[in-house]
């Protein structure tokens, strides 16, 4: 199951315009911008098992270990961002970015990228904004990763 998270073109074009590559703008599903929506993937099951060389037990193991170990992170980065703490939001947002990928949620990886990129080049504003992207990419995730029957079929029709 891949699900998406619905963001507006002018932030991806903020963040473009603030020296975040496109390549750091994740996984944009086939690149594609409608009208003003950019579509990222939140969470993709299916990565996360190829993986873990199709364990499912090991996946779940990832997910249990991501959900109890990311909430102080996000925590950490919204105070951060909110205080321009460079440094503070810049080590949470790199640590959130790399936990982000390892389970295969582009989404919370590329909002947690831009606010490391903020955070490294001291900008302000982008980097309370990317506080704001990862605290909605982290909610969707959460939403998901909780709502969602995680046994290794769940996510194949």
């Amino acid at each position: 199951m891949v699900d998406y998270l619905l963001a507006g073109a002018g932030d991806a074009r903020r963040l473009l315009q603030h020296g975040v590559s496109p390549q750091n703008l994740g996984s944009i599903v086939a690149g594609v911008v409608m009208d003003s929506c950019v579509y990222v993937t939140i969470f993709d099951r299916a990565e996360l098992l190829q993986r873990t060389g199709e364990d499912a037990a090991l996946a779940e193991q990832l997910i249990a270990l991501f959900l109890a170990e990311a909430p102080p992170l996000v925590q950490t980065l919204q105070h951060a961002s909110a205080q321009h703490a460079f440094a503070a939001a810049h080590t949470a947002a790199h640590t959130l970015k790399g936990m982000a990928a390892t389970l295969a949620a582009p989404a919370l990886r590329t909002a947690a990228a831009a606010a490391e990129h903020a955070a490294a080049a001291r900008l302000e504003l982008p980097l309370e904004q990317a506080g704001e992207h990862v605290q909605h990419a982290w909610v969707a995730l959460l939403q998901l990763l909780t709502a969602t029957p995680r046994h290794e079929n769940s996510d194949r029709g």
